[in-house]
Formats: C-alpha cells, sequence, structure tokens
C-alpha cells in the first residue's frame, strides 16, 4: 500500500491541480473541452487525495517500526538472574543445575570470595567437564580438568590451557602453561545477593553445541560414571 500510495503521489505531482474559478454551470466555447477540463480536475484531485492518505499512512508505518524497534531494544537490554543455590551450599560443594535448558555450574573461588559460572558439559566432546577436578597449575586462575580428554579450562576465564612442546637437540622440552584469545568454555554473569547465587546466562559461546544437550546433561547431574573418550570413567 506504501510502495502504491508513493508512485500514486509522484504520478499526482506531475498533473495539474483541479481548475478554479469554473461554476459547475458556467458555458464555455466548447462542450468537449469543459468536459476534460472537468475529467482532468477530477483524477488530478483523486491523485492528491490517494497520495495524501498514502502520506499518513507511511507516516504510521514508520513511527510504529521504531517503536517495535525500541521494544527489541529494552527487551535484549533485560537481564534475567536466576537463584541457583546459598552462598553456604556453594562453598561446601560446586552446584550443578539446568537453567532455561543450558546446563552451567557454579564454583567458590576462596581467593576473591566470588563466585564463577560456566556450562558444564565439556565443548570438545560433550564430557562432564565440571566434574573434573581444579587445580592450581601456576596461572591467574584455577583450572578445572576434564575427565575424558583433560583438557584444562580456566575456571574465571573459560580459556583453554596448554603447554608448548619444542624441540632442542632431539629432545622435547615441555614448556609453561599459557592460554590464548579464544574462550573455549562459555561463562556465565554471576552475583551474590543476600546470601543467594544468581546466574545470568550469556549466550553463545563454543561450547553451546552441548551446553543443551539432554543426554550430556543427565550423564552430568547423575555422577558422570560412563566411559570417557580415553577408556576412563569419568569419576
Amino acid at each position: 500500500i506504501l510502495c502504491f500510495g508513493f508512485a500514486m503521489k509522484r504520478t499526482a505531482e506531475g498533473l495539474p491541480r483541479p481548475p478554479e474559478g469554473i461554476p459547475a454551470s458556467s458555458e464555455s466555447s466548447s462542450d468537449n473541452t469543459h468536459k476534460v477540463l472537468s475529467a482532468r480536475g477530477s483524477v488530478a484531485a483523486a491523485l492528491h487525495s490517494v497520495a495524501a492518505t498514502a502520506g499518513e499512512l507511511w507516516g504510521a508505518a514508520a513511527q510504529s517500526i521504531r517503536w517495535r524497534c525500541g521494544q527489541a531494544e529494552d527487551s535484549a537490554a533485560v537481564e534475567h538472574w536466576h537463584v541457583i543455590a546459598s552462598v553456604g551450599d556453594i562453598r561446601a560443594k560446586r552446584v550443578h543445575a539446568c537453567i532455561e535448558g543450558r546446563y552451567v555450574t557454579a564454583m567458590w573461588q576462596e581467593d576473591s570470595g566470588s563466585v564463577s559460572v560456566m556450562d558444564s558439559i565439556c565443548y570438545h566432546m560433550g564430557g562432564p567437564l565440571t566434574l573434573g577436578d581444579i587445580e592450581d597449575i601456576g596461572v591467574e586462575e584455577a583450572v578445572v580438568s576434564c575427565p575424558w580428554h583433560h583438557h584444562k579450562i580456566g575456571v574465571v576465564s573459560g580459556k583453554k590451557y596448554s603447554q608448548p612442546v619444542v624441540f632442542e637437540n632431539g629432545k622435547p622440552i615441555v614448556g609453561p602453561w599459557s592460554c590464548g584469545d579464544k574462550i573455549f568454555q562459555q561463562t556465565h554473569k554471576s552475583k551474590i545477593e543476600k546470601g543467594q547465587v544468581m546466574v545470568c546466562l550469556v549466550p553463545g559461546g563454543a561450547s553451546e553445541s552441548y551446553a543443551y544437550d539432554a543426554q550430556c546433561g543427565t550423564n552430568l547431574l547423575s555422577g558422570g560414571a560412563r566411559l570417557g573418550g580415553d577408556g576412563k570413567r569419568s569419576r
């Protein structure tokens, strides 16, 4: 409708407006000329009316689009927080939870007195990552070691740590632990309010492909007592 109205408006702008000052009963030297002028005037008036209506519709549509975009931006800005445990519970042990279908684990950070939250299921092959041992490997954060393939993931950053190997005189020399910039295991927002640990999910991440997997989640919540990818049990 809007496109048609715009086209009609362009057409109407190129036509003469209805003739003024010609009474309906006036006599003309030529009845045919009078009829042509009257017909053209009627068409021009109709086109201008359609163009005006189209302009009003266009303005209303533009306003509606702006309003809807504003609503979408407001909706995207809303954060949904979920209580998953008390501080007392999480200080005693890790807490595994399923929030909006996504499996996450909250871990207490003794040094900072805070909570870190990440996807529970390993990005690599769907193993029960957060059931693994938490280790100090001499970097700025603790790491959790996946019980299936032993990938070491920073519990705060979600980055993967590894040791580069170089050869000197034909002998392998293992370098220090380091990580790149890529986040392998998605982390989530967390806060503590009135003694309760709250989590806000952050979408995306390399681990998202497994994060909603019900079978992997069941395996994790049941203790992960299954054979891992390396033939060892996960617990």
